[in-house]
């Protein structure tokens, strides 16, 4: 299974995990001042909610054996059933942590349709830039705005979301401890 396929599956998995949670969750997460870090299916995931959308989610993850890097994962939903020919598309997104302003070129590594009407988008970066990492240690706050393609942008009600950067640092260590901690995952060779 190659790198993307395995990363589109846990991506999946946790999008549909994360939805069961928000829908059925006892625990208010207003604000999104909430991050989490877990191991799911190999990766650590640490991330936190929207504070428009509960659904929107903004992260990272980390893989056993490349602790090291952060890879963005994003969350986003729409009620357009056209965001589903996306699929492997790219996104432009635009990352504000504090008044610094990062555009990212990312992937659209699915469009799921989890109920009727709602479809939910998962977006990722291989490695977030090591300075973008810096500026959201050091901040308060992240403003995610999806700024292209127009097929993309057009298809979002909601372009963009703000979240809480409250628990980001203690939580991205955790992650990689959590990762350290990992056995490392065996690539299959190619034949």
């Amino acid at each position: 299974m190659s790198k993307r396929s395995g990363l589109y599956f846990i991506v999946l998995y946790f999008a549909v995990f994360m939805l069961l949670i928000s829908l059925f969750a006892k625990k208010s997460y207003a604000g999104g001042k909430v991050w989490s870090s877990h191991v799911n299916r190999g990766r650590v995931l640490y991330d936190t909610y929207g504070t428009k959308v509960q659904g929107h989610r903004f992260g990272f993850i980390k893989e056993a054996g490349d602790c090291g890097t952060d890879e963005l994962f994003i969350l986003w939903s729409s009620k357009e059933s056209s965001v589903m020919d996306l699929n492997a598309g790219r996104a432009l997104l635009e990352i504000d942590v504090d008044g610094v302003l990062y555009n990212v070129d990312a992937d659209i590594f699915s469009a799921a349709e989890l109920r009727p009407g709602d479809i939910l988008i998962s977006i990722t970066s291989l490695s977030a830039e090591p300075d973008l990492i810096r500026h959201l240690v050091r901040g308060s706050r992240a403003g995610v705005k999806i700024t292209g393609p127009e097929a993309l942008a057009g298809s979002l009600s909601i372009l963009e979301d703000t979240f809480s950067l409250i628990g980001f640092t203690a939580n991205r260590s955790n992650a990689k401890k959590l990762c350290s901690s990992l056995p490392q995952r065996r690539l299959a060779q190619k034949r």
